[in-house]
């Protein structure tokens, strides 16, 4: 048997596919946040009345499974996520950059430093 290398050549993502990736990840949260919403108006509720109704936790499970399959995905494919955080705020993308840095402990610049940085 012939050992052959083989070359695996890793793209980098672009900032755009990974602003992508954010925010389909930041709608399934809002889809799994809003689905016990519509089914006893909190979380609570939702939890004493019919987390243990196959016919109302089956899809919540789901939801959350898309979820963290999509926050995974942008884990693997998202190297440096203090930069994506950085490039996403600089594109106007404040609500993505906050829920990336939060979900993915990325420090919080200061806003003497962003101010500064704008100013350049």
């Amino acid at each position: 048997m012939e050992n052959t290398e083989i070359n695996v050549e890793v793209k980098e993502q672009s900032f755009e596919e990974n602003l992508a990736l954010a925010k389909a990840l930041s709608r399934a949260i809002d889809r799994r946040e809003e689905y016990p919403k519509m089914h006893g108006g909190s979380f609570d509720t939702f939890a004493e009345s019919f987390a243990n109704l196959p016919e109302y936790r089956e899809p919540y499970d789901k939801l959350c499974d898309e979820a963290e399959k999509l926050r995974k995905e942008f884990a693997e494919k998202v190297a440096d996520k203090k930069e994506f955080v950085q490039k996403a705020r600089e594109a106007g993308e404040d609500e993505i950059a906050g829920l990336i840095g939060m979900m993915f402990s990325v420090p919080k610049e200061k806003l003497l430093s962003r101010l500064f940085k704008k100013g350049k």
